[in-house]
């Protein structure tokens, strides 16, 4: 008897080890989607593996050699019968997940280069083409869980100027469109973000970056251009030196930008800073009355109320009659911690100053006399 060949069509129908399936077919997970003229199953997909009868399978007139192979071998039967372009019909493109994140944003920029979804609204004006603003950023690649760039582990983030300090094309076309408070993502292309090239090794070549944005605040073009002078003219006046006889002339202005320096920073709530600049202030001139009042209102912010006591009392000595210095005592002394440190603070009434009310001492003490004028204030 012939021994049968271990190739034999006999041999692979008394196998017990189950054949690979096509991919193809196993992605779909139906059964029959090849119409039955290109053969049960046709060459791909098949649920029925192992040897065809005669007639049957993709290509029924050809060889018996042809006809019994599984439907793990497609071959060029698929092709020739037109399953296989069949079975990609149903398939759906496969899509990155920046690219479907896209389809639910805003075109800002009109060619898809910039996109936006807001996650919360803002309130208030647009920003200026001109404006300075604070923001909180951080910006991602795709398949990365952690940002390549991000400020927001800063504890006050940096003042920034737009068509200066950003250099992001699509950072600053997106803040143009963003209102105060307001937290929004943005996909940028690689033309609106870092190009072609990249930035290696960070940023791969040609690549597509999302960046989550908040928008804290921002100051319009004059009260912007205005601190970036003062800025500019104090680090002139800083490294410049002057001759002897204009050290008075450079000192008066050297004074004047530092003023104005400590009040911005007010304006912007960073009262450290405004304190700063406003002790800089003193160094020039210890009697300034504004120098002393910016240093009293920063501590008030900075809840250090003794400081600020000495800081206002000094600024009143100087100016008595100064309406914004004695309303921000009256302020201090109406605070419940204030109130413990300012117990014999004098309150201006009229120009006339009188002690506050207090528990007379023990008969037979004597009582002191209370201060009939602010000079008399120790």
């Amino acid at each position: 008897m012939r021994p049968t060949s271990r190739f034999s069509p006999r041999r692979a129908t008394q196998s017990t080890v189950a054949p690979l399936r096509c991919p193809v077919y196993a992605q779909l997970g139906r059964e029959r989607l090849v119409p039955k003229s290109a053969g049960e199953g046709g060459g791909c997909g098949c649920a029925r593996p192992g040897p065809r009868a005669k007639g049957e399978g993709s290509a029924g007139g050809a060889p018996e050699s042809r006809r019994e192979r599984g439907c793990w071998e497609p071959g060029a039967r698929a092709e020739e019968s037109g399953a296989f372009r069949r079975l990609r019909s149903p398939f759906i493109p496969y899509k990155s997940p920046y690219q479907r994140l896209s389809g639910r944003m805003l075109d800002i920029s009109g060619d898809q280069g910039v996109l936006k979804d807001v996650i919360r609204e803002g309130a208030g004006e647009l920003v200026t083409p001109e404006a300075s603003v604070l923001v909180k950023y951080s910006g991602y690649l795709e398949h990365m869980d952690k940002p390549f760039d991000s400020n927001c582990y800063r504890r006050t983030p940096r003042l920034m100027k737009l068509g200066e300090d950003i250099t992001l094309w699509g950072m600053e076309l997106g803040l143009l469109s963003m209102r105060k408070g307001e937290l929004a993502r943005f996909l940028f292309k690689p033309t609106y973000a870092y190009g072609t090239l990249g930035c290696p090794p960070l940023i791969p070549p040609n690549t597509t970056v999302l960046f989550e944005i908040e928008l804290l605040d921002f100051l319009d073009s004059a009260e912007s251009d205005k601190f970036c002078a003062l800025s500019a003219a104090l680090l002139l006046l800083r490294r410049r030196s002057a001759p002897t006889d204009e050290q008075p002339l450079v000192a008066s202005a050297k004074l004047l930008v530092l003023l104005n320096l400590s009040f911005t920073y007010l304006k912007l709530e960073r009262p450290t800073t405004a304190l700063h600049y406003g002790e800089q202030a003193l160094l020039i001139d210890q009697k300034n009355a504004k120098a002393l009042f910016r240093c009293g209102q920063a501590c008030v912010i900075m809840t250090e109320y003794q400081k600020a006591r000495d800081f206002l009392v000094r600024a009143q000595k100087e100016q008595p009659f100064n309406h914004d210095i004695n309303n921000e005592l009256r302020k201090l002394a109406s605070t419940a911690e204030a109130s413990a440190l300012c117990l014999h603070l004098p309150v201006s009434t009229g120009g006339h100053f009188r002690a506050r009310p207090h528990t007379p001492p023990p008969v037979g003490l004597p009582v002191a006399k209370a201060p009939e004028s602010w000079s008399q204030v120790p």
